[in-house]
């Protein structure tokens, strides 16, 4: 198969996906030194580095452990079994502990044009004459436990554990036997629109990349980085939308939510105090005093007398 690498080096160098420090595992195998499959094995939790899509897609299975997925305008929860298919855009990818397993696996497929176009001339997998439209696919498409995608995924590792077999040409067919599957289960997975829009950046409106987001508990540099901005050009676009700085701004809708919460639910201050991204209750209890001139419990009782 005839690929073109792409001008662009910082996808998936090899040392640049997440760190060394608890690295149990990293396989990295590519066609033309371009990052095309990897395995990679590590004990939760840990982040994993911020990525730009512009311009490509990922598909990732999970063959153990448990992560939260964020696009700019998307959270998944990730577990065992699970595959999502990425397409263009920003994503933050947090693996958590998780009681079942201490590793966390997973498999991954980068997708970008030349390789789709490559693969497509080579093997025919998709309908030449089919029309897949132009609206853009969603930022983030999760297929849950499918049995005919974890057979696949179980013949796959017996190459992983020999490295040495994946040579290019195999690289290719086995990601093109992926895609060819996923496109067999048409009806549940519409893989044609996520190949379309890896060739088109999806834009978002700031405010909707906010709103989704507003009560998650990530920092501001994921923030920033779901919306496409640095964190100085985030800082002053959300000044100049919002009219305050981020932090406070989105501490007021948490603490507003809070209230909310104590008045309409049964939630234990503690619960509430987690749901509106507040770690240690003592600061919920601080913040929320500061903010409406009385501790949560004693809000609560003010409000039912």
């Amino acid at each position: 198969m005839k690929l073109t690498p792409l001008k662009a080096s910082q996808y998936w160098p090899d040392n640049g996906y997440i760190s060394k420090d608890n690295m149990i595992q990293r396989s990295v195998h590519k066609i033309k030194d371009e990052f095309v499959l990897a395995r990679l094995i590590r004990k939760p939790p840990f982040e994993v580095n911020p990525e730009s899509l512009n311009g490509e897609a990922r598909i990732l299975y999970v063959v153990r452990g448990k992560s939260i997925l964020r696009t700019a305008t998307s959270t998944i929860n990730v577990s065992e079994g699970d595959c999502v298919i990425v397409s263009s855009g920003n994503i933050v990818n947090n693996w958590v502990e998780s009681e079942d397993t201490a590793t966390a696996e997973v498999i991954v497929f980068r997708l970008f044009p030349q390789l789709v176009e490559s693969i497509n001339s080579s093997q025919s997998i998709f309908a030449p004459n089919r029309n897949i439209g132009t609206a853009p696919a969603p930022p983030a498409q999760i297929i849950r436990p499918n049995a005919a995608i974890k057979k696949y995924i179980d013949g796959l590792q017996f190459y992983f554990d020999r490295p040495e077999l994946l040579k290019e040409e195999l690289i290719a067919i086995k990601v093109s036997e992926f895609l060819f599957l996923l496109i067999t289960l048409e009806g549940e997975v519409g893989l044609h629109p996520i190949l379309r829009s890896i060739f088109n950046k999806v834009e978002h409106k700031f405010s909707e990349v906010i709103d989704a987001h507003i009560f998650a508990n990530i920092s501001l540099d994921e923030l920033a980085h779901l919306a496409g901005l640095s964190l100085s050009s985030f800082n002053r676009k959300f000044r100049k939308v919002y009219k305050e700085s981020p932090k406070k701004y989105i501490l007021t809708k948490r603490l507003e939510k809070a209230r909310d919460l104590l008045s309409q639910s049964e939630l234990r201050v503690s619960e509430i105090a987690l749901d509106c991204c507040f770690d240690d209750p003592a600061n919920f209890s601080k913040a929320f005093s500061a903010q409406f001139g009385l501790p949560p419990s004693a809000y609560r009782k003010s409000i039912m007398a």
